[in-house]
């Protein structure tokens, strides 16, 4: 039986201070991308992670990654700032909503 990816999120909270901000912020209704700075090269990005995660890197050409946490691997897609609103495009376009907390 496959392991639900928020349910990954809610085991990872209590080892990783991003995951417990992360569902923190998190919207139910919306995809929810969340500032982490100088997270990928040097570059502030937004991360979405779990079902987010999956929605976002199957309705964008974006790169589906998985980050370990207690052995957990939970999906996640990164978006560098720089790139914020051709992805807000893109993803509004494929009528999938998303926020972006900073």
């Amino acid at each position: 039986m496959e392991t639900d990816t928020n349910e990954l999120l809610r085991q990872a909270a209590p080892y990783s201070p991003t995951i417990r901000a992360y569902l923190a912020n998190q919207n139910p209704l919306v995809v929810t991308f969340m500032l982490r700075p100088r997270s990928f090269r040097g570059v502030d990005s937004y991360w979405a992670y779990g079902e987010d995660a999956l929605k976002v890197a199957n309705n964008t050409d974006l790169l589906l990654h998985y980050i370990e946490v207690e052995g957990l691997r939970i999906p996640s897609v990164g978006v560098p700032h720089y790139g914020v609103d051709y992805y807000r495009r893109e993803l509004t376009r494929k009528g999938v909503n998303a926020t972006w907390v900073c």
